[in-house]
């Protein structure tokens, strides 16, 4: 440090914060003295000491999907055991903390709905980042995600297939971008077959289905199948139904989204989506390590992988 001080006429503590990619330092002088280190081969500690490691960083937002990101986590861990690279696990939303991660570890992986990561602080030392999940359009960073929408289309042609043809979509709370875009494969869908429009139902998810619904069926709407935006949704929507006297799936049929555990655990157990959360990780993992081993030329655009999810029929569907 104190070479490249002098070298370059700044602070032995301006070159502290620049190699360690803290504050306090301008843009100009931080890559200044990273060209110098990098010609007079300085390795930062950090780098020599986790050559192998990844990086896993779980978005700590939304502990509805915190059963399907210990999924794919198990399958980050088991593919990264497999090949002998160590993984450093943490949960955080903080953009500073996660590109702090990015710098301390052979390459990332980012599962949830991380902030996108400046393309700057990925290629300061070339590390390789793959994201889990939705991402922003266009965002320059590698991705795994489920078909989603293509699983949500599919149910909405076997619902066809099975006699159904006034069916809802329920939202829950908010407009959220991944079942915002499930609604619209089943909605496009279903017209593209001439069925009737879905309707869309947003209700608070602790107790407020019922009276969305009863509103619905008060402007003559009587839906025999909801597609819910997840299983939680779905199991709820179920107890109130059973609740209010109709029978699932005799009156009417419920799909959820997920295969969580709770799929299972309710009567009748819940027609779903499964999302492969195992084979998502795994795969990340795959993708990760190209990138690691081989350092892929950073020219190359970034790829879109998509893993095919599976439809899960139990007994909240029937046919009519």
């Amino acid at each position: 440090m104190q070479t490249i001080a002098d070298q370059l006429g700044v602070s032995k503590y301006a070159v502290s914060r620049s190699l360690s990619g803290k504050d306090g330092v301008s843009e100009t002088t931080r890559q200044t003295v990273e060209q110098l280190a990098n010609a007079l081969g300085y390795v930062p500690p950090s780098v020599v000491a986790s050559a192998r490691t990844i990086q896993l960083v779980l978005h700590d937002h939304d502990p509805v999907n915190s059963e399907v990101q210990l999924r794919i986590q198990r399958g980050i861990q088991r593919a990264a055991e497999m090949h002998g690279y160590p993984v450093q696990m943490q949960w955080e939303h903080e953009a500073r903390r996660t590109t702090e991660a990015i710098r301390n570890g052979a390459g990332t992986i980012l599962v949830g709905p991380h902030a996108p990561i400046p393309a700057v602080e990925r290629q300061r030392r070339m590390l390789p980042v793959v994201k889990v999940g939705l991402i922003a359009p266009l965002e320059l960073i590698d991705q795994i995600d489920v078909d989603a929408n293509g699983a949500t289309a599919a149910v909405g042609l076997k619902l066809l297939e099975y006699g159904h043809r006034d069916i809802a979509f329920l939202q829950g709370r908010g407009r959220l971008r991944g079942r915002t875009g499930r609604y619209r494969a089943l909605r496009d869908v279903l017209a593209d077959a001439g069925a009737q429009e879905v309707a869309e139902l947003y209700f608070d998810e602790n107790g407020g289905f019922l009276d969305a619904f009863k509103a619905l069926r008060a402007t003559g709407r009587k839906p025999t199948a909801l597609v819910a935006g997840n299983d939680w949704i779905a199991v709820a929507a179920i107890s109130d139904l059973l609740r209010s006297g109709m029978r699932v799936p005799d009156d009417i049929s419920v799909v959820g989204y997920g295969d969580y555990a709770a799929a299972v655990q309710t009567t009748p157990q819940l027609t779903t989506i499964r999302v492969p959360g195992e084979e998502m990780g795994a795969t990340a993992f795959e993708m990760l390590r190209e990138g690691i081993e081989r350092r892929s030329d950073p020219r190359r655009s970034p790829r879109r992988l998509l893993i095919a999810p599976t439809i899960i029929e139990r007994q909240s569907l029937r046919r009519i």
